[in-house]
């Protein structure tokens, strides 16, 4: 039993990392992978930012431009 916890707090904490290392968020996937274990990791690394938050994360640098009409 003790080993299942401590299998479950390390999925927490390694898929927190993983989404905060994105900029996407540690508390969204540290709660997915205390929920679903190893499957939490899996779509920690498979989440991928939206294009408006690698827009500001990055800027011009990032390749995308705002459309004048839009924005």
């Amino acid at each position: 039993m003790t080993g299942f916890v401590i299998t479950w707090v390390l999925c927490r904490l390694i898929a927190g990392a993983i989404g905060a290392s994105r900029n996407v968020g540690f508390i969204l996937h540290a709660m997915i992978g205390f929920l679903f274990g190893p499957i939490g990791i899996i779509t920690a690394v498979l989440f991928k930012p939206s294009e408006e938050e690698v827009f500001k994360r990055k800027g011009v640098r990032s390749g995308l431009v705002r459309c004048p009409f839009c924005a």
